[in-house]
């Protein structure tokens, strides 16, 4: 997984005016429904939308993609990477980490 601090150079990188909002997409892994419903509901009183979510066919290793809304500068990223992280450990899963589209600013 890459760090925010890397994540964030790429974006910069290629272009991408980090004074502007970004759609941040987070991935969830947890051990089954039940803690990956309950991480859900805290997710969502956190301020992400859950985009899609998914298992194997016995209902186990649950992905929960979840999203939101941010200008992505480099503290506030951070401070909610810690958060989500602590959150997805609290329901014996794990913080994949996270990817957003380049936003190009109007004049590139």
């Amino acid at each position: 997984m890459q760090s925010d601090d890397d994540v964030l150079a790429s974006l910069v990188k290629y272009g991408s005016d980090l004074s502007k909002p970004h759609f941040l997409e987070y991935y969830f892994y947890f051990p089954d429904w039940l803690r990956a419903t309950h991480a859900k509901i805290a997710l969502e009183e956190c301020g992400l939308t859950i985009v899609r979510e998914s298992s194997n066919a016995h209902g186990e290793n649950v992905l929960v993609l979840a999203a939101l809304s941010l200008v992505p500068q480099r503290q506030a990223v951070i401070e909610l990477s810690q958060k989500l992280e602590s959150l997805a450990t609290k329901f014996s899963g794990e913080c994949g980490g996270w990817e957003t589209a380049i936003v190009r600013s109007v004049n590139a």
